[in-house]
């Protein structure tokens, strides 16, 4: 049975944020084309973003849901960007940065871009800058290109089928987690990370590429060879602990 945004909340201006979760949706139709707050959809039934506002001044979230695609979503979103849990196999239709009309952002909070428990199978068409968090884990990931350049808080990329981190940023400003992946070597991995390291359950048998300088601990259990203490020091300045057993 459907049910349209505007059958279940009926009229809305737009003129603040608008919370439509856990309301049974299969369709956004009748949404205002501009919402000055933020827009929540979230834990519906929608398998689309038809009809869905073009500006969201705030954060846009649309998990939990079975949409298959972000095509039909806003064009302008100027908070945190949120789409996780649902069956999205690829990024086409995402803005392509998160501040409405290029101005500066409209939330108070760090922006997130959050698209895990996915189907992607790449991070094309991912914005170049997330000015908080981004989090692509648990999807069928082999490869980071695409992805953004730069994430000025913590980088998740954890639970995929990574062989390479090549398209990672080159400095991250919060924790780098790629645990549970396929990696044999570390070359591509950010240069830098403020916190944590976490690289643990893959199948490394080099620390080759991995990062100058980590400012917290460096986690790396559970590979095909065991680190040791020398063996990381000799490639990386870590501030905080070596973790090297699960």
């Amino acid at each position: 049975m459907s049910k349209t945004f505007i059958s279940a909340i009926g009229l809305q201006d737009g003129k603040d944020t608008i919370n439509c979760f856990r309301e049974g949706l299969t369709s956004l139709e009748g949404c205002p084309k501009i919402v000055e707050g933020g827009f929540n959809c979230s834990n519906n039934k929608l398998e689309n973003l038809s009809g869905a506002p073009i500006e969201v001044h705030g954060d846009f979230n649309c998990r939990l849901n079975q949409i298959q695609s972000l095509v039909g979503g806003p064009s302008s979103v100027g908070g945190s960007y949120r789409c996780g849990s649902n069956k999205i196999p690829n990024l086409m239709g995402l803005p392509s940065a998160f501040s409405v009309n290029g101005g500066p952002t409209q939330s108070w909070e760090p922006i997130t871009f959050e698209c895990s428990d996915n189907l992607l199978i790449s991070l094309e068409g991912c914005p170049a800058l997330v000015p908080g968090d981004f989090d692509c884990s648990n999807n069928q990931l082999e490869s980071l290109k695409g992805g953004p350049l730069e994430v000025d808080g913590h980088y998740s990329c954890s639970d995929n089928k990574l062989v390479t981190l090549e398209g990672s940023p080159k400095e991250c400003n919060g924790n780098f987690i790629c645990s549970n992946n396929s990696l044999s070597s570390l070359i591509g991995s950010p240069e830098t990370i403020q916190d944590d390291f976490d690289c643990s359950n893959n199948q490394l048998n080099s620390l080759e590429g991995c990062p100058r300088e980590v400012g917290g601990n460096f986690i790396c259990g559970g590979n095909s060879t065991k680190f040791t203490k020398k063996d990381i020091e000799n490639h990386c300045k870590v501030s905080g602990k070596l973790i090297l057993k699960n």
